[in-house]
Parts: structure tokens; sequence; C-alpha cells
């Protein structure tokens, strides 16, 4: 079951990580929200170095997706000039099912 937790953070990762690069790029948002993105994304893939350390995994972990969601909060008001709250909901449901799952299971 830890298995799947760290895959699918790594997918979650890589895809936010794509997704900063892209912006960064593209420069349609703050350089500050796509940098957020990379740094929460190369969080969540440092997890894997620290596979028998629970509390380390888990704080890097939790930072990463703090960042990606600090990201996405302000793409929200930049782009849409507010936070949509169900959006950022299914982003917290989603990190705090793998965290639980993370933790039972280490």
């Amino acid at each position: 079951m830890i298995i799947a937790v760290f895959i699918i953070s790594y997918i979650y990762a890589l895809l936010h990580l794509g997704v900063g690069l892209i912006q960064l790029r593209q420069r349609q948002v703050p350089a500050r929200a796509a940098v957020l993105f990379i740094a929460g994304a190369l969080s969540i893939a440092l997890t894997s170095f620290f596979w028998g350390h629970t509390l380390t995994a888990a704080v890097l972990l939790s930072f990463g997706f703090i960042l990606i969601q600090s990201g996405a909060i302000m793409n929200g008001i930049h782009l849409h000039g507010k936070v949509t709250a169900s959006h950022q909901l299914v982003r917290l449901a989603f990190f705090a099912v793998l965290l639980v799952i993370f933790l039972l299971f280490s």
C-alpha cells in the first residue's frame, strides 16, 4: 500500500512539475506560483530518499503539498479573481487521504 502512495504522489509531483515549467515558459501566471509548483513537486519527489524515516518523509510530503496548494491558490486568484473553494477542498482531501494512508502503513 505504501508503494501505491509513493507512486500516486510521484505522478502528482511530475504533473505539477510539468505545469510549473510550462507556466514559467509561457508567463501567463505569476512566476511565484510556477516556482511554488516546482518546489512542491521536488519536495514530494525527495520523499523516496527518506523511505525509512517516516517523520521526515511525512514532513517533506506535507511541505510539498502545501507549496503546490499555495501555487494553486495564487493561480486561481490571478486567473479567475477568486479562489475556487471546491477545487481547493478536493486538493486538500486528496492530500489528507494520501498522508493518512502513508502514516498508517509506514
